[in-house]
C-alpha cells in the first residue's frame, strides 16, 4: 500500500453533539502511519461516536484530516473505514461474504454501473489476506463471530482504506479468534495502516497495544498502556471524577 508523507489522521478539537448530551467534547490527538491504538472507555463514552465522526457519518464541530485532507468538508472519505459492532450487522440479511465485501468497491463505482473486472480482483485479494477466500458464496450469517469481523476487515481492504476503525471487533470472539484478528491486525499495521481499535479488554490492551486512548467524552489520556491506564485516568475514565481537561501539548507528550 501506498501512504501520503505526514500523519495518518489529526483529530483537531471534535466535538459531537447530540440531542440533549454532548457524546465527544473537543478531542484532539493524532495518529500515524502504521500505528495499531486501543480505544477506551465505559459504555457511552463516545468510543462508537469518535470512530463515526472521523469516517463522516454524523456532524461534527473541529476538524478531522486524513493523509492531509480535511474529510469532513466535502473531500474523499474513501481511505477511513468504520467497522460496526458485530450487533449492528444484521446477519439475517441475504448478503453473502463476497457481497459484503464488494461493498467496499462503491466509492470507485458509479451506482449505475456493474462491478468491473478489477473489482472482482480487489475483493478476491482481500479476502485471501484475511483468510477467508473459501467462503466468498457463503451468507454473512453464517459466520462466527470472528470470521466477520475478518469479512469487515476485508471491506476496508477492497476499501483500499488506509485508516481502519474497528469498533469493538474482539467482543464476543473466542480466544483462537482473538489472537487471529490480532495477527492479521498487527500484519495490516506493518503495511503502513492506521489501526483504531474499540475495546473493553484493558488487560488485553495492556498486552498488545502499544498506545492507549481513554475516553469519557473527552480525552482522558493518550500513551502507552502503562501510563494512559495508570490509577488517576482510569479514575477519571471509569469512576466518579470529573474528567480532566488535558491540553494538546500535554497530549502529545503523553503520545510520544
Amino acid at each position: 500500500m501506498t501512504t501520503a508523507p505526514g500523519t495518518a489522521l489529526d483529530v483537531d478539537a471534535l466535538t459531537v453533539r447530540y440531542p440533549g448530551r454532548v457524546a465527544l467534547d473537543n478531542v484532539t490527538f493524532t495518529a500515524g502511519w502504521g500505528e495499531l491504538v486501543a480505544v477506551v472507555g465505559p459504555n457511552g463514552a463516545g468510543k462508537s461516536t469518535l470512530f463515526k465522526a472521523i469516517a463522516g457519518l454524523v456532524p461534527i464541530t473541529g476538524h478531522v484530516t486524513l493523509a492531509g485532507d480535511r474529510c469532513h468538508h466535502g473531500a474523499n472519505k474513501a481511505c477511513a473505514a468504520y467497522l460496526p459492532q458485530r450487533a449492528d450487522v444484521d446477519l439475517s440479511f441475504p448478503l453473502t461474504v463476497g457481497q459484503l465485501v464488494l461493498a467496499g468497491r462503491r466509492p470507485f463505482l458509479a451506482p449505475w454501473r456493474r462491478p468491473r473486472p478489477v473489482d472482482r480482483h480487489a475483493v478476491a485479494d482481500a479476502l485471501e489476506e484475511v483468510d477467508l477466500a473459501d467462503r466468498t458464496r457463503d451468507p454473512i450469517g453464517a459466520l462466527s463471530g470472528g470470521q466477520l469481523q475478518r469479512a469487515l476487515v476485508a471491506r476496508a481492504l477492497a476499501q483500499q482504506a488506509e485508516v481502519l476503525l474497528l469498533d469493538e471487533a474482539l467482543a464476543g470472539v473466542d480466544l483462537p479468534n482473538t489472537t487471529d484478528l490480532l495477527t492479521l491486525f498487527d500484519r495490516l499495521a506493518r503495511t503502513g495502516r492506521t489501526i483504531l481499535v474499540a475495546t473493553h479488554d484493558l488487560a488485553l490492551c495492556r498486552r498488545h497495544f502499544d498506545r492507549c486512548l481513554a475516553l469519557n467524552t473527552a480525552l482522558i489520556a493518550d500513551g502507552p498502556p502503562q501510563d494512559a491506564l495508570d490509577a488517576d485516568s482510569l479514575d477519571a475514565t471509569y469512576g466518579t471524577a470529573p474528567p480532566p481537561r488535558p491540553s494538546r501539548s500535554n497530549l502529545v507528550a503523553a503520545a510520544g
